[in-house]
């Protein structure tokens, strides 16, 4: 190999004089083209670039903790919910006992209102009787 490159030489040269190519992405104005026509990024861009990523980093563990916060939140009220519900069943448990109990005690009205009646007449009709005795002779 006296001044000849190998295949192997001249494609890992290739490689390395295009990887830049293939893996930097131009965005706009900023970016600074050198003789070769090799896409660079300045250090001001460079810097821009981390900040940004690093706002972006503590957005997302922002927005982590308000999810991990909603959900706590979510389970609180799912906790509540569950307690009403039973409160509710409580209260409807009570109100058909409530029920029951007033008609209950309807019928019993019912029964001692009959009675009264039934006395009644009779104390009446037994009066009546006693007096039609005692001036009917």
């Amino acid at each position: 190999m006296s001044g000849k490159l190998s295949r192997k030489r001249l494609l890992g040269l290739a490689l390395v004089l295009c990887s830049p190519l293939l893996f930097s992405q131009p965005s706009g104005d900023d970016l600074e083209i050198d003789p070769l026509g090799i896409y660079e990024i300045s250090g001001r861009q460079l810097i821009e670039l981390r900040t940004e990523r690093t706002l972006r980093e503590t957005q997302l563990v922002a927005l982590s903790l308000e999810l991990e916060t909603s959900r706590a939140g979510l389970t609180a009220v799912q906790s509540e919910l569950t307690i009403s519900r039973k409160a509710i069943d409580e209260l409807e448990t009570s109100s058909m006992m409530l029920s029951d109990a007033a008609r209950s005690a309807e019928l019993r009205m019912m029964r001692y209102r009959s009675l009264s009646i039934v006395l009644g007449t009779t104390t009446a009709g037994g009066a009546l009787f006693i007096l039609a005795v005692i001036f009917g002779r």
